[in-house]
């Protein structure tokens, strides 16, 4: 049976983590030292996280995992996105059509956050397979002990 109190510890878990992550990505952006590809380690560093987790003893479903982990990816894109946007400066777009800056920012996070939405995907059905050989494998030896 599965505790809720689980399910919320896991979802907090990854919505603080993704948010610390991108806040800090977007620190960098602001501090003028640019974007390097650290960002594309994030979802690297949270399927890590969430593994860590499981075999912690944080058992849930392993749905329930990639669900949370998407949700709080989500909220975290938009956290970036706010940040980002609370500090531009209307004045860096003289000589620009109105709303150029802003669109600007929007294609820049749609980018990035697809970049990264992308490695999600590939890492999931990584760990999905990983998930069913481990699965497999372990169900094979406890029934060759019995």
């Amino acid at each position: 049976m599965i505790k809720h109190s689980t399910i919320l510890t896991v979802g907090l878990i990854n919505l603080i983590g993704l948010c610390l992550f991108q806040w800090y990505v977007a620190s960098l952006l602001n501090d003028g030292m640019g974007l390097t590809n650290f960002h594309l380690f994030i979802p690297l560093i949270l399927v890590g996280m969430n593994m860590l987790l499981w075999f912690v003893g944080q058992k849930i479903q392993f749905y329930q995992y990639w669900l949370l982990l998407y949700a709080g990816y989500a909220f975290s894109i938009l956290l970036f996105y706010t940040v980002l946007y609370m500090d531009i400066d209307a004045a860096a777009g003289e000589g620009l059509p109105p709303g150029e800056v802003y669109w600007d920012l929007f294609l820049f996070v749609f980018i990035y956050a697809f970049m990264q939405l992308i490695i999600f995907c590939f890492l999931h059905i990584v760990t999905y397979i990983l998930y069913r050989l481990f699965k497999k494998l372990f169900l094979l030896s406890v029934n060759s002990s019995l």
